[in-house]
């Protein structure tokens, strides 16, 4: 009898232990209607420019499609659309979530738990302080359509989105957080492809326009903690664009941004074009010269 009642305790310490740990776990690593609902309180923070009808149509327009479930950075669950025209980020909500063994497990009055909500919440505010940012002073620059960052709004949009199983689930765009964006090319294919095609011509003007992009980016006051090329930039007709829009911050730089070692690397194998970047590089440099008065201050200061 005991060792039945023994090993019962731990049959049910052991469930426990799964709900609280690795239940959170398993959650984070599928697509899960359930991830993508706010917790979060409605923040005016976070509320971007508004839209014109014109821009509302054209949204509407593009959300008409059904869009299917790619995969997960991480941020955000990505959907493509079925023309392959536009991607569809949503955001996950249980990233900014406490666990639920801290919520349950920890005692309030411990620094360790107040310390991991205070993260999660600052992770929240600088998340969506940089998605405002970029819809509203580099929405060209991220190939933005829309960022839907509170849900308190009159916009209402059914969709159909579909997993890898190819099961179908139909929500209404209005409860959930997202970013709209166009579809993009990767840099590093798209300039082997330049190279591989003798076409140094494009591949110079894809280089100068991902230094342009910085450098416009500066002059409007935003720091982006992590310009890296490979990863978090893309090109549409060969205009560089920036497609992760979680880094920025409104903070002018003081120099020209150094540019992550993997695309200096990468481009050691195209030494015509390695040369090109290093001189484009030190040119942007020397115009940006330094701190100015950022085209974003402007804005803030014209008359009303």
């Amino acid at each position: 009898m005991k060792k039945t009642l023994f090993i019962g305790s731990l049959l049910v310490l052991a469930s426990g232990l799964y709900f609280f740990t690795i239940g959170d776990y398993r959650q984070t690593k599928q697509f899960s209607l359930d991830n993508m609902l706010p917790h979060h309180a409605y923040n005016p923070k976070w509320d971007v420019h508004p839209i014109s009808a014109n821009e509302e149509s054209k949204i509407h327009t593009i959300l008409n499609r059904n869009f299917k479930y790619i995969g997960c950075g991480n941020q955000i669950y990505v959907f493509f659309s079925e023309d392959n025209k536009y991607v569809l980020k949503i955001i996950k909500q249980h990233r900014y979530t406490v666990p639920r063994w801290i919520r349950y497990l920890v005692p309030s009055v411990l620094s360790y738990r107040t310390k991991k909500i205070g993260h999660k919440e600052h992770s929240l505010d600088r998340d969506f302080t940089s998605y405002k940012i970029a819809f509203d002073h580099l929405k060209e620059e991220t190939g933005l359509h829309f960022v839907h960052l509170n849900p308190k709004d009159d916009f209402h949009h059914n969709i159909t989105l579909i997993d890898k199983s190819n099961i179908e689930y139909k929500v209404d765009l209005h409860d959930y957080e997202f970013v709209l964006q166009d579809m993009a090319e990767m840099v590093f294919p798209t300039i082997d492809k330049h190279m591989e095609r003798g076409d140094i011509a494009s591949a110079k003007a894809a280089v100068d326009s991902l230094l342009n992009l910085q450098y416009v980016r500066c002059k409007k006051g935003i720091h982006d903690s992590d310009p890296n090329f490979d990863k978090n930039f893309a090109l549409i007709n060969n205009k560089a664009v920036q497609i992760d829009v979680g880094r920025f911050s409104l903070r002018t730089p003081e120099n020209f941004p150094n540019i992550k070692e993997e695309f200096k690397n990468y481009l050691h194998k195209f030494p015509e074009l390695e040369e090109y970047y290093d001189a484009q590089y030190q040119a942007y440099s020397e115009k940006y010269a330094g701190p100015t008065t950022s085209l974003v201050q402007l804005e803030t200061q014209q008359p009303n």
